[in-house]
Order: structure tokens, then sequence, then C-alpha cells
């Protein structure tokens, strides 16, 4: 689901669809919880602003915006399934993109500091990226899911107590790669997914628009930010589908996206930011 796409209708809609699920029973979700006090979800959002902040380029983005949070927890709600959202947001998880702490406290979220970690029975985590130190201090002895990239290529105290969690789950946007001796459940290449369904819907309206052969000799132009997994995905596809691709990156991805050009992946690159 795109980040644009998320309403309170959509996430009731989607909580809703899974009362469906079970046809083995006799008796209702509703049914099966007649009697059991009200439920609480815990998701707690970090902060990825310690990623890169060594090599000077620092994480800006931020996994949830507070406009997004609002419309979970409002789905939730609608959804009717006693089962409670509460939201969590690291300090200043948002602030490098335009999200400061006062937004997710109107939202209906609360803030928590890194080193409240330990304290907070957290379900769901999410990120953007691979964990962070901080992460190491999230409670060892109940279950828990995370959403984020793990870029197991980068080798971390973090990550290394992640992959020995017992009763974790992974959703990693990565696929970079797993160590042999990990325990966890893992399902990857999110990234090469969303870039390649982007970059597919932008080649079908080019091609029922009647863009290609329209302009001779001129091939149609094709701009996508970031040469990351998702970006590089694209680029595959919007380039079999006959456009001449430009790439925009950051002046320290200089080398690998020149490569790209010299091999014929791209057409040409701009440099931006910091």
């Amino acid at each position: 689901m795109h980040s644009d796409d998320i309403t309170p209708d959509k996430v009731a809609e989607l909580v809703d669809s899974f009362r469906m699920l079970d046809t083995s029973s006799p008796l209702t979700i509703d049914e099966w919880s007649e009697g059991f006090e009200r439920l609480e979800a815990k998701l707690v959002v970090g902060t990825d602003r310690d990623i890169g902040r060594d090599e000077g380029y620092p994480e800006q983005r931020v996994a949830f915006t507070a406009p997004q949070v609002s419309a979970m927890i409002e789905g939730f709600e609608r959804a009717d399934l006693d089962l409670e959202l509460d939201v969590q947001v690291v300090e200043d998880a948002g602030t490098q993109a335009g999200q400061p702490d006062s937004v997710y406290l109107e939202a209906g979220a609360e803030t928590i500091s890194k080193d409240a970690i330990h304290e907070t029975d957290l379900d769901v985590f999410v990120a953007l990226k691979e964990p962070s130190d901080y992460e190491g201090a999230a409670p060892g002895d109940r279950p828990f899911f995370r959403i984020g990239a793990l870029h197991t290529g980068k080798e971390s105290n973090a990550l290394r107590n992640l992959l020995r969690r017992k009763r974790a789950a992974v959703l990693d946007g990565s696929s970079i790669g797993f160590p042999d001796d990990g325990d966890i459940p893992i399902r990857g290449a999110m990234s090469e997914f969303a870039g390649t369904i982007a970059a597919e819907r932008v080649a079908e309206h080019v091609r029922e628009s009647s863009i290609l052969g329209s302009r001779g000799p001129d091939r149609p132009v094709a701009v996508v930010v970031g040469g990351g997994r998702a970006g590089i995905a694209a680029v595959e596809v919007l380039r079999s589908a006959g456009l001449d691709v430009h790439l925009c990156e950051q002046p320290h991805q200089e080398a690998k996206v020149r490569t790209l050009r010299d091999e014929g992946r791209i057409a040409d690159y701009h440099l931006t930011g910091p």
C-alpha cells in the first residue's frame, strides 16, 4: 500500500477483512471475544536519525507521518475489534522530515525517549532502515514484529542482538542477505517490489498515452530519484519499456551512478542534495 493510501476507512477495511478468514470455527470472532477485556496493540515508530550520522549523511526520513498515525488509530476504532492501537513515537523521530513531536501528539500518539525503549512492551516496531543501537534495549522476553530494512551487510551490535532473538519476526525491506545462523522468520525484497510496481505503472501510462514513437527519434525521459534497491528496480523496468532513464542521487554516490551510466543502464545522472 502506498503511504498516500493510508486512510481511516482503508485501515478499517483491511482490519475488518480478517474477520472473514477463520471459517473452521463455529463461533464468530465477535463471539470469541465476549468476556475478554479490551486488548491493546502497541506500535512504536522508531527514529533512523543515527543512521549515516558518522558518514555525514544522517537519515532524514521517518517511517510514519502524523497524518498516517492518526489514520491508523482511527481505522482501528472504526473496525470495532475491541483492539486499541497505542502508538508511541521516539522523540524527534520525524523532526528532519517536517514532523515535530507536537504533530504526533495531536494525532493521538505518545512520545518516548530512546532510553525508555527497554520499558516498552512493544508489539510492533517500525523503522526505515537497519537497527540502531538503542533498539538493542527493547524487551527480549516477549514476541514482537519489526518492520524495516535490515541491511545485514552492515554489521552492528543492534543487528546481531535482533537476529539472536527467538521470539521476533521481521518484515525486511532490504533483502540484502541474511546470516546462515539466523533464527527469525524474514520476508524480504519489499523495496525491489515497490520499485518494480511503481515503474510498471509509469510504463503503462507511457504506452496508453502513445508517448513512445510520438517524438520522432527522441525517446521519452523518466527521472528516478534515488539509486537504492527500489530505484534500481525501477530503472530496469523503465529502460526495458523504451525510456531514457535519468537517475538523481546524492554527491557521495557519484561513483555508483557513473558506473550505471557507463554500463548503459541509465542515460544520465544528476547529483542533488548535500
